[in-house]
């Protein structure tokens, strides 16, 4: 005598045939629960093979099929836009961490070109060894701005391209005599 309820498919097997009903009989006779189930098992299996139910109209199946590809589409639809909101939000983080980081890797780069790069001044000679200076105190001299009509900051502002070559000309020239 089995001890143990008989499972959903067994107690099916049994209402929809007679076959196993030899086996599972003794259990059946004595518990009241599995006798029930097999009963209304039965019951309702036989209902569903008596009942006529008719076949629905082709138009039926059209409309199922057509709500079936709406549903497909949106689902779709959504799918793709979900794709699309994860890449945004992929780039604006990545765009985020960059502009977080960016000052930080823009200023370790500032340092080590600080610490490697040569002063701008480095390349010119000591005041007392430069001879350019008295040229440019003679230039400009009081005396000499009256003599012009202009200081040399204004005077050199006006000057056309074929001016400025000949006086820096000039300047190499008196240079090289200085030395």
């Amino acid at each position: 005598m089995k001890s143990r309820h008989l499972s959903d498919e067994q107690a099916l097997d049994l209402a929809m045939s007679e076959a196993g009903l030899d086996e599972n009989h003794a259990h059946l006779e004595e518990c009241d629960v599995c006798r029930d189930r097999v009963r209304h098992a039965r019951d309702g299996w036989r209902l569903a093979v008596d009942t006529d139910i008719p076949e629905p109209s082709p138009l039926y199946w059209e409309a199922s099929k057509r709500r079936l590809g709406r549903e497909l589409d949106a689902e779709d639809a959504r799918r793709r836009q979900r794709r699309w909101l994860t890449l945004a939000a992929t780039a604006a983080a990545i765009l985020a961490t960059i502009a977080i980081l960016a000052p930080v890797f823009v200023g370790l780069g500032r340092d080590q070109r600080a610490e490697t790069s040569v002063d701008a001044w480095s390349a010119l000679p000591r005041v007392e060894d430069d001879p350019s200076l008295p040229m440019i105190e003679r230039m400009l001299d009081v005396e000499t701005e009256h003599a012009i009509g202009c200081c040399l900051g204004s005077c050199v502002l006006v000057l056309s391209d074929e001016e400025v070559r000949v006086v820096s000309e000039s300047l190499r020239v008196e240079m090289g005599r200085s030395l």
